[in-house]
């Protein structure tokens, strides 16, 4: 936890005595009510201040200042209690109450997002951390109903493939939900109707097909009305048998 120095305590208290001079500054502070967000809006609506307060308007931070500021931060994490305020704080911070309600980032502000974000996944250690984030989120609800009825197939048949979907193997950043176990390299992937007929995941499913293929796998792909809305277990199970013959 950082705690201020007498001197940067002292420079803080004559700040804010200065602003306090200001009659347009002290007026809308006792507007506010203790409001800082209020204050600050109703304080930044008025051409003087504003105008004042843009000084660094434009301005980039250097590489250098960047460093420093990262060293400052480097290893220093916010209390239990502070997370705690943070969290209630960012409930509070739905619908027109979040300053970005209702705005749409630019084209301009998109591409320099999308630049940013493939620079940082060209990083290894970065890559890699979000990988397990992602899995971890997308895994806490597997497996899915129809991966369990699989399981149940699998098992009561003894088909040789056991389920992996739980983020258990991984390849190249795919992480197939079933694989053989008899050393056949044979993957069988469960695809979701909705999800997996939407254009952007073709693309992807594409990938992921290719990766398999890569490291010498042959894949299965079942759909989800097959084990739900159309199940037929025989069907099921003739299928799985045809594609290890």
């Amino acid at each position: 936890m950082y705690i201020f120095t007498e001197e940067h305590r002292r420079k803080i208290s004559e700040s804010v005595k200065k602003l306090w001079q200001n009659p347009i500054y002290r007026k809308r502070n006792l507007e506010s009510k203790g409001d800082f967000s209020l204050f600050m809006k109703k304080l930044w609506k008025n051409d003087e201040f504003r105008n004042k307060n843009r000084g660094f308007e434009g301005h980039k931070l250097s590489k250098e200042h960047k460093n420093k500021i990262s060293l400052a931060c480097k290893g220093k994490h916010p209390t239990e209690k502070t997370r705690e305020k943070m969290s209630l704080f960012g409930k509070t911070r739905v619908g027109n109450k979040n300053s970005f309600f209702g705005k749409l980032h630019s084209e301009k502000s998109k591409e320099k997002m999308k630049i940013s974000a493939v620079k940082k996944w060209k990083n290894a250690i970065y890559r890699e951390k979000q990988i397990k984030l992602l899995m971890k989120r997308r895994l806490c609800k597997r497996p899915t109903e129809p991966e369990r009825i699989l399981i149940g197939l699998i098992e009561k048949n003894n088909l040789p493939f056991d389920y992996v979907g739980n983020g258990k193997i991984i390849i190249e950043r795919f992480n197939p939900d079933f694989i053989d176990n008899d050393g056949s390299k044979q993957i069988i992937e469960v695809f979701g109707e909705h999800w997996h007929r939407l254009s952007h995941s073709k693309k992807r499913d594409e990938k992921r097909l290719k990766s398999y293929k890569k490291y010498g796998y042959k894949t299965l792909i079942i759909w989800e009305n097959e084990l739900t809305k159309n199940f037929d277990e025989n069907k099921i199970v003739e299928k799985i048998r045809n594609f290890i013959i």
